[in-house]
């Protein structure tokens, strides 16, 4: 994915003759549209959807009210159900990790353990919880008839209408939200900030449970990363993104350099149409690897000199409850290694290791200041892909990781 393909939730709603209009279906949109059998039309964010499981959806609360009433009451009062049940739920689970080894060898884990406990039990104590901006709706899947997902360009503006409480921003036309957040202050061209303590907390399973907990396991205990080109990676004792990618770097200018300075066709050089690694088998070097810590973050990076595009994919899986691997999270960025990227650039060329290949290099004669120049761009390429999927990842962790009864995690098998 480039550069990301995350995150959603929900704010108002338009005119009463633009609700009453009949839909194009390929018209696009900033939200999602579910079309129900019924011909009931529901906007909003799809989360998740399953044939065994339905279609799991985010509405906006004001305007489910709005638009559907009957509907929206049925959802607040299950939301309400399902909230105290979720929050009763989390607080048994804390009390089990709290008293787990997990917890107790763990201060920074356990302080946070403990700060998330007094937070859950303060909530359980209030006669009913609080209004949430966004409301869950679980449809059957025999229920759905048509699914039309959001322009990602509209759906970004989108969010920052429902982060700025904005009206009408569901059905307003893409260039007059624009308008309205330029008005309000708003550079809709940044990422627009998480949504996800705008929704009503849900019920987890055993394996939603599991992954959340891999997921401050990475984060308050020791990384289990994984780099690499091709099918093999290897295990890294650090998550320092520039100090664990500079090694790979290095290995990278070698091969790459040798490659430019080589006709294609000929021994060392390479194909017109370089052939893509096998499709996983670098995930499953990885999994073979972290099967006794049961979770695990891999990046892989792939270059195409004919293109001059390196590719950085990158997955966080995790250990099921039935001992199957699943994934969690995961993202992939193409980068145009013909770009110049003077201040990365400069951080690779002065770094020691990069130092003593060049030197290796110019001993065997290969000095070639355009295959040396090119490779260097190829690595200041892989470095800002790198940077830009640590930053996704990180804030993944970060909404899932903030509060435990965020929304659960959607597990992909």
């Amino acid at each position: 994915m480039t550069p990301a393909d995350k995150r959603g939730a929900v704010s108002s709603l338009t005119a009463a003759l633009l609700l009453l209009m009949p839909i194009d279906w390929a018209i696009a949109s900033g939200t999602d549209r579910v079309r129900l059998t019924d011909g009931t039309v529901l906007w909003g964010q799809v989360v998740d959807r399953r044939e065994t499981d339905g279609l799991l959806m985010a509405v906006q609360r004001n305007w489910l009210e709005a638009r559907e009433p009957a509907l929206a009451q049925e959802a607040i009062d299950t939301a309400a159900e399902q909230t105290a049940t979720a929050w009763r739920q989390l607080s048994d689970r804390l009390d089990a990790l709290l008293a787990s080894p997990l917890a107790q060898q763990n201060d920074p884990l356990r302080v946070f353990l403990q700060r998330e406990q007094t937070r859950i039990q303060q909530l359980l104590a209030v006669d009913s919880p609080p209004p949430f901006q966004f409301l869950w709706l679980r449809i059957p899947e025999r229920s759905v008839r048509a699914v039309t997902p959001a322009d990602p360009a509209w759906r970004r503006l989108v969010q920052w209408g429902w982060q700025e409480h904005l009206d009408d921003v569901e059905t307003l036309p893409q260039n007059r939200l624009a308008t309205a957040l330029t008005k309000a202050g708003i550079d809709a061209t940044q990422q627009p900030p998480s949504l996800v303590d705008r929704l009503p907390p849900l019920p987890q399973s055993d394996d939603q449970w599991q992954a959340r907990l891999a997921l401050l396991q990475h984060t308050y205990g020791a990384p289990v990363s994984f780099q690499g080109t091709g099918d093999v990676l290897v295990r890294l004792d650090e998550a320092a993104p520039e100090a664990t990618l500079l090694p790979m770097i290095t290995q990278l200018l070698q091969a790459e350099i040798s490659n430019l300075l080589e006709p294609a066709g000929q021994p060392g050089g390479h194909p017109a149409t370089p052939a893509a690694p096998p499709e996983d088998r670098w995930v499953q070097s990885a999994r073979a690897q972290a099967i006794d810590d049961g979770h695990f973050r891999a990046t892989r990076v792939t270059t195409n000199l004919t293109q001059h595009t390196v590719v950085v994919e990158s997955r966080f899986e995790v250990l099921t409850t039935t001992n199957r691997w699943a994934t969690l999270w995961r993202d992939r960025i193409t980068g145009d290694a013909q770009n110049a990227r003077p201040d990365a650039e400069a951080r690779i060329t002065a770094d020691p290791r990069v130092k003593q290949a060049l030197a290796g290099l110019r001993l065997l004669g290969l000095t070639d200041d355009h295959a040396i120049t090119t490779a260097i761009r190829f690595g200041a390429a892989t470095m800002e892909a790198q940077d830009q999927s640590n930053q996704q990842f990180i804030q993944f962790c970060n909404d899932y990781t903030r509060q435990l009864d965020s929304p659960p995690l959607v597990i992909f098998p």
